[in-house]
């Protein structure tokens, strides 16, 4: 393994999906996939040693409460990045509003995966179509949506228009101004739901 090459950890309960989105993501050869498991714990001792880069991780209700893996994630990870991944079903709002820094379908996860990688080791969010449909409806869930600044309710309106996050960005100042409104957003919802725990 190339010292300058970005590590990624994949964490997905199926074993094909996981051999897929590997053979997408080593497409490039500045990417490597370091480790593998069915589920978080399972990438214990690798995030301990040896923190990759980035974290893939299936968001599936099987593999446990969404807020609470990422949380974990974050907390034995703090500089990496964490991209969260789902099917059909499954919510991906609840891993951004965690501290993901990415969140797709697993399609584009596999179609996209490389380009996603370089993007997150950037320093930049990345979300798709299906994220975007999720945080705006957890926004319109939430308690205090008449708080929410109407700029960052648009912004996301916008996102659920367009494939991912980068089919809205021009520039890089662009980029960085919508990033301000997501984080400042993300932190709005996380903030309710960490008091939400602690009235609990």
């Amino acid at each position: 393994m190339s010292e300058r090459a970005i590590t990624v950890a994949l964490c997905d309960d199926h074993e094909i999906y996981r051999r897929e989105l590997m053979t997408s993501l080593e497409s490039d050869a500045g990417i490597q996939v370091v480790a593998e498991a069915e589920i978080p714990s399972g990438l214990g001792p690798v995030i301990i040693d040896h923190p990759p880069k980035v974290v893939v991780v299936d968001m599936t209700p099987s593999q446990g409460d969404a807020v609470e893996i990422i949380s974990r994630l974050r907390d034995l990870m703090p500089i990496s990045a964490v991209l969260a991944v789902g099917g059909p079903n499954d919510l991906l709002a609840p891993a951004l509003v965690a501290g993901a820094n990415g969140a797709v379908d697993k399609n584009v996860a596999l179609a996209m995966g490389p380009a996603i990688v370089h993007t997150l080791m950037d320093g930049h969010m990345f979300l798709d179509q299906r994220a975007a449909k999720s945080l705006l409806k957890a926004i319109h869930a939430h308690p205090r949506r008449d708080l929410i600044p109407n700029a960052q309710i648009d912004l996301v309106d916008q996102l659920t228009n367009v494939e991912t996050i980068n089919d809205l960005v021009s520039d890089a100042f662009t980029l960085a101004k919508m990033e301000r409104e997501l984080f400042a957003l993300l932190v709005s919802l996380r903030g309710v739901r960490a008091a939400d725990a602690i009235v609990g």
